[in-house]
């Protein structure tokens, strides 16, 4: 109703026509972005490619509905070794730090705060970053207890996306 009173009082036809073509165009983005099963794990493996196990489980997952989503998974004990050594994961270190907001989304309420990463335990964490086509990614990792945590940043209606930070 409210697209329908805007068209009717602006004075030309070309600015209700670009307006209508916005809205459509919007709708279709949004569902297809949506998630299979309200889950967020077949986004970020259409978008990064990576080989993550199928038997994985869902502890938590956020789509902040700008740019970022992600979440909290367990994989299992089986599928670790094959994981960590068909990625590059690498220790904590400074730029981590710099790149991962994960633990912010939980302190803003994404997300549980019992699902932040314990960066008490940086002994057990390893990570990697990767970007392609204005879409970025952090997996963090706990190799001991399979607790696995994913950033993805994607692309904003407009195309614009995260830069790369390789």
């Amino acid at each position: 109703m409210e697209s329908r009173r805007l068209c009717i009082s602006l004075p030309m036809k070309t600015p209700c026509l670009l307006y209508i073509i916005v809205i459509v165009t919007g709708s279709v983005i949004f569902e297809s972005c949506q998630y299979h099963n309200n889950s967020v794990l077949p986004f970020i493996r259409r978008v990064t490619k990576i080989s993550i196990p199928g038997k994985i489980s869902t502890i938590s997952e956020f789509d902040q509905g700008e740019l970022e989503a992600g979440g909290k998974y367990q994989l299992e004990q089986k599928d670790l070794g094959g994981f960590l050594s068909s990625n590059p994961f690498h220790p904590i270190d400074q730029e981590y730090h710099y790149i991962s907001r994960f633990n912010f989304y939980s302190k803003s309420g994404l997300i549980p705060l019992s699902d932040s990463i314990p960066f008490s335990d940086t002994f057990h964490l390893k990570y990697f970053y990767g970007c392609r086509q204005g879409n970025s990614w952090l997996f963090t990792l706990n190799e001991k207890s399979g607790e696995l945590w994913i950033e993805i940043q994607y692309p904003d209606l407009g195309g614009k996306g995260p830069s790369c930070k390789l």
